[in-house]
């Protein structure tokens, strides 16, 4: 590969804009973007026009090395030779040390634990100026393109879609996949975010500016503005993430806050799966069979039900019929068992919990409407949809599903509330406010809310 030195000096001057691939992206106007000198971070080439690309996982993030995409030959790679050596094959190393230009990022020895970015490139004095083909690299890819963008000369250094949170549960703009390494990943945006003042303050130290562009009108409630943005661009407002972290550094899920919407596949239990099933997986009550359907891939899955669904065609092997009450399945036979929205509609849910305890070897999974009345919602004669729903006759909370849970002989090893109800539309209708006093109210009430309200509780029950 060419060292990345030979880039350094080609804009003086400039404004250079760093195109990440935060959740904000997807509501940006790309168009702006066109004609304008920037660096893609891994695979914002997916969303926005990108001269230069920089990457330290080449395979995960080169369109010439991913299945299905064509190539873009256009665009100017940076990565680490080093890395690209040993993640890439022989063919793909070969055309990326032609045509690639390298950075060297390892200075000093590095003093984290695994699960934690590695701090041999977290060196400022390499932000103040140039030192050969060495970029500051600790905690994310954007540090090293601010620091590669001074170096080719640039004044103003803006930042597009390096949002350094979440947005209603959103990690990327896109269907990408992420790398939490078993770590919150709010934790992980505080060191993206430290990790970006640090450098901005170097980089002020040597007369460039380091800046953020968002397409928001308001930072008083982001989540507001991206949320009205999507129904304006009819973008979708969430889209869900996969953990490409090694099998051992999952992230576990907390309580997850996320706008009630029904949504076939749901991101709050796709991810419970994710983070306690093991590999092979039976989906009691499946219905039409998303999640089976959407798991397929990664899993040794298979759903059945008291009656057959039309999309079950798709992939008929993985469906068949049979009772919750009296499974067709061996002792044992099933690592996981998933239920979601199930023991609710059956007249001996804890029955049917002894049967899951019987068929699975690891653990059980299971969702129920969330039943809790606050003393708020009992004055203002508010009931959650699902107490008139008369295919139910169990009404759980989470202290009562637990307990069953716990009497059908698992332990508890997680539970959560999850789909959080947004009331800030009731209460703006119910005090007249529309357009930006609204929107400003809807701010103010996200930020003194105390109580909050879900709709679901989610239950691991583990097998003693």
């Amino acid at each position: 590969m060419r060292p990345v030195s030979e880039l350094y000096g080609r804009h003086p001057g400039s404004d250079i804009y760093i195109v990440g691939t935060g959740s904000s992206v997807r509501v940006f106007p790309l168009s702006f973007l066109e004609g304008k000198i920037t660096i893609g971070l891994n695979m914002a080439w997916k969303l926005a026009p990108v001269t230069y690309g920089v990457t330290i996982h080449p395979d995960l993030n080169v369109p010439e090395f991913m299945p299905g995409e064509a190539p873009r030959p256009e665009i100017i790679w940076i990565t680490k030779r080093r890395k690209a050596k040993a993640v890439l094959t022989r063919t793909q190393f070969a055309q990326a040390d032609r045509r690639f230009y390298s950075f060297e990022a390892d200075g000093q020895p590095n003093t984290q634990p695994p699960h934690q970015p590695n701090d041999a490139g977290r060196i400022l004095d390499w932000v103040r100026r140039p030192h050969g083909d060495y970029l500051y690299q600790w905690s994310s890819i954007s540090q090293t393109a601010a620091n590669l963008a001074a170096n080719m000369g640039a004044k103003n250094v803006i930042l597009v879609g390096c949002d350094n949170c979440a947005l209603l549960e959103n990690h990327h703009a896109h269907d990408q996949h992420t790398r939490w390494k078993g770590v919150d990943p709010q934790d992980r945006y505080r060191q993206y975010h430290e990790g970006l003042s640090e450098v901005r303050l170097a980089l002020r130290e040597r007369g460039v500016n380091l800046i953020s562009m968002t397409p928001f009108l308001s930072l008083l409630d982001p989540e507001t503005e991206f949320q009205h943005l999507c129904a304006e661009l009819d973008a979708p407002t969430f889209v869900a993430n996969v953990d490409a972290s090694p099998a051992d550094q999952k992230t576990s899920i907390k309580i997850q806050k996320q706008p009630y919407a029904n949504r076939e596949v749901n991101r709050c239990r796709l991810d419970a799966i994710k983070a306690h099933a093991g590999r092979s997986i039976l989906n009691v009550g499946c219905g039409s069979g998303a999640y089976v359907l959407e798991l397929a891939g990664e899993y040794d899955i298979r759903g059945i039900d008291l009656q057959p669904f039309p999309s079950w065609t798709e992939m008929p092997d993985r469906f068949s019929l049979s009772d919750a009450a009296k499974l067709n399945q061996a002792d044992d036979s099933v690592d996981t068992i998933v239920s979601f929205e199930t023991l609710e509609h059956l007249p001996d849910p804890e029955n049917v919990l002894r049967e899951y305890r019987r068929v699975c070897r690891k653990n059980v999974i299971l969702t129920v409407p969330n039943c809790d009345i606050t003393e708020g919602m009992r004055k203002s004669n508010m009931l959650y949809s699902h107490w008139s729903d008369r295919t139910r006759v169990q009404f759980f909370n989470m202290e009562s599903i637990t307990g069953l849970v716990r009497k059908a002989g698992f332990r508890v090893g997680h539970a959560a509330y999850i789909n959080e109800i947004n009331l800030s539309p009731l209460l703006l209708e119910y005090l007249g406010l529309r357009g930006r006093t609204g929107h400003l109210a809807a701010g103010l009430l996200r930020r003194l809310g105390r109580q909050r309200h879900f709709t679901t509780s989610l239950v691991v029950g583990e097998k003693a």
